[in-house]
């Protein structure tokens, strides 16, 4: 749900905040708020900026928020839009319900968990009109298109996201998408609007995401009721922005410390009755570990070790 709140406005300038939120039957439960403002030129550009604040809770079970804003430009056939996101911790947390694990593997032992963490970045998107109908200015011939007031837009653009701890990799890619948009209908009065919204993009992490939505915006208040013109309808357009705080989740492999020094454990042999144990540990060498494995037999030894 996408509450659009007016709070200031006049003919050439508008206030608002938008509130939204998200429940998922598999967790991934949202919430956004933002305050924007927008100006319209005299040229018939709106300028406008954004700032939120922003929660997830991921399907894992792991809690994100962040700091996002933005800024965009549009007039009637355009659209110009860039967006940024902070997160207020970007630290690894262990996916809940797992357990590291120390893996032994060449001469080292690793940790090896499932962690999560959320990522700071940056989209945009260039955005064009591809065709509109207005029934008011137009000959009227009986068809169905002729009365409708609609209009299709075309997006393209690009995301980039990041984490600077090791092991996770950066999220990038293109991003494209389309909206057929449907105003002032009929059994929900003048206001309103119905938009049919088909989305994809595609990066290295998460792979091909593909979406399609149905976006329906009802009026309310003493204010509503009233056709908007063209340009009107364009100020009241709702944010476009990744709604997601986007996080990785990802297996980690990370070195294994002594408890009593916190040194990296970077020399580890394994012995058993097929080697000389005395012989093995004088090679290992200071700061090593030595693991004695019984499965080969006994392991028999005389020397002092």
């Amino acid at each position: 749900m996408d509450l659009f709140l007016p709070l200031m406005w006049s003919d050439s300038t508008l206030l608002f905040a938008d509130l939204r939120g998200s429940i998922g039957d598999t967790g991934n439960h949202e919430g956004n708020w933002s305050v924007a403002a927008r100006t319209l030129t005299s040229s018939d550009w709106i300028l406008g900026a954004w700032g939120g604040y922003d929660l997830r809770e991921s399907s894992t079970g792991n809690h994100f928020d962040q700091v996002s804003f933005g800024i965009e430009s549009m007039n009637l056939d355009w659209d110009f839009r860039m967006n940024g996101y902070v997160p207020t911790n970007m630290d690894p947390q262990q996916v809940p319900g797992t357990s590291a694990s120390a893996i032994f593997t060449g001469n080292n032992i690793i940790v090896r968990s499932n962690q999560e963490s959320a990522f700071g970045g940056l989209d945009g998107e260039i955005g064009r009109l591809l065709w509109s109908n207005d029934p008011c200015c137009c000959d009227d011939d009986g068809s169905r298109v002729s009365s409708l007031d609609a209009e299709l837009r075309a997006f393209v653009g690009g995301y980039y996201f990041n984490n600077s701890a090791q092991g996770f990799e950066e999220i990038s890619g293109p991003r494209a998408r389309s909206e057929l948009r449907l105003y002032d209908l009929a059994m929900l009065g003048e206001g309103s609007r119905l938009t049919l919204e088909g989305f994809i993009q595609h990066d290295n992490v998460r792979g091909t995401q593909a979406e399609a939505g149905l976006y329906i915006r009802i009026p309310f208040g003493s204010g509503s009721g009233r056709s908007l013109g063209r340009i009107e309808r364009r100020m009241v357009d709702r944010i476009v922005r990744d709604v997601d705080v986007v996080a990785s989740n990802q297996t980690i492999d990370d070195p294994a410390n002594f408890a009593s020094t916190g040194l990296a454990i970077d020399s580890v042999r394994v012995v058993d009755a097929t080697d000389d144990l005395s012989v093995e540990v004088a090679a290992a060498g200071p700061g090593s570990v030595v693991i004695v494995d019984g499965s080969a037999g006994i392991i028999s030894e005389g020397d002092t070790t």
